[in-house]
């Protein structure tokens, strides 16, 4: 059709009209899609927090095969989603996959590198599997990041010490001590990394500290004891004990220190007199007691010429606690084994 003066205006609007028709259309199209997209990826983050929220209800129930199918669904809609990691090498842990725990945390790492609760669990786990230099790069980023927290410091030593880096697990003790000051697990563990290496004059700087700050225990006294054995000076040794014994002669924790002072060098003479002693005493603990002479009983099935001092300590044992019937069922024990049937009557 030709298009004349009269029918002009009309065809102009009629192409107006189709053309914001035509635009509308198109607008309406590409408005539907996008709202089709975000309601897909709502809908998505609504399946992933329901899956999310099951398996955290199924874990506290303790359905943890049900837990982690849940954790795994979410894993396969987000895989490297940090929180559902994290559950997962718990659940991979506790079914004795430290390994694939291990890996599952290193890839949470990489989404939160900082995170406290993700480098101690990761920490732990390189430790369990003797990865002694990426368990120590964890706990030295723990410091950084929380230096008040002295738990960090105990176990990036306790790596070092796995690892046999005696000199940096003491280092770490030394800035350990800086912040908290003098402990006696601090001091004692320095002393056994000294003796370790052989660093005798450091080791005696510890135990001095020890003595100073506990004068009554007698262990740190046994401590120099064996500090100047190895040394090579044993009466320095003796001396320390027979100076104890002047004002304490009845002290059975002394009389023990001498027994594993005497056992060390090999003395079994004087280290069974020592022993003697203790036992005579009422204030050593009897369960510790009966727990030598079952070490005894043991020790007596295949070396009869033990027998003699068993019942001595049996006898020391029932004269020093002769109201406790633990002595006397252990007197039994001996005597019902060795057939001396009338005696244990």
């Amino acid at each position: 059709m030709a298009i004349t003066a009269s029918n002009y205006k009309a065809y102009f609007w009629v192409l107006i009209l189709t053309s914001v028709l035509a635009t509308g259309c198109s607008s309406s199209k590409s408005t539907a899609s996008k709202s089709d997209k975000d309601q897909e990826v709502a809908y998505d983050k609504l399946k992933f927090d329901q899956y999310y929220l099951e398996g955290l209800k199924q874990k506290t129930l303790g359905n943890y095969d049900k837990a982690q199918m849940f954790f795994e669904r979410c894993a396969k809609m987000d895989p490297t989603h940090a929180a559902t990691l994290y559950e997962l090498a718990q659940l991979n842990e506790r079914s004795s996959d430290y390994q694939a725990a291990y890996e599952k945390m290193q890839v949470v790492l990489k989404q939160e590198p900082d995170q406290r609760w993700y480098l101690e669990y990761t920490a732990a786990l390189a430790q369990y599997l003797s990865k002694y230099d990426e368990a120590s790069d964890a706990y030295q980023t723990l410091i950084e990041n929380y230096p008040d927290n002295p738990e960090n410091y105990f176990q990036l030593a306790n790596t070092y010490l796995y690892a046999n880096k005696l000199k940096d697990a003491a280092e770490v003790y030394d800035q350990l001590e800086e912040k908290m000051g003098f402990t006696e697990d601090i001091a004692t563990q320095k002393y056994k990394i000294y003796m370790q290496l052989e660093d005798t004059d450091k080791a005696r700087a510890e135990v001095e500290k020890l003595r100073e700050n506990n004068p009554e225990d007698v262990q740190y006294y046994g401590m120099l004891a064996k500090l100047y054995r190895q040394e090579g000076q044993p009466e320095k040794a003796i001396e320390i004990y027979k100076n104890l014994l002047t004002t304490r002669p009845d002290d059975p924790n002394i009389h023990l220190s001498l027994y594993e002072f005497y056992t060390e060098a090999g003395d079994s003479a004087q280290a069974f007199q020592s022993l003697t002693k203790a036992f005579t005493s009422p204030d050593m603990n009897i369960d510790n007691k009966i727990g030598v002479l079952i070490n005894y009983y043991k020790a007596t099935e295949t070396d009869e010429s033990l027998k003699p001092q068993a019942y001595q300590l049996l006898d020391a044992v029932v004269d020093a606690h002769p109201k406790d019937p633990k002595g006397y069922a252990m007197y039994g024990d001996f005597l019902f084994r060795d057939e001396k049937l009338e005696s244990a009557r």
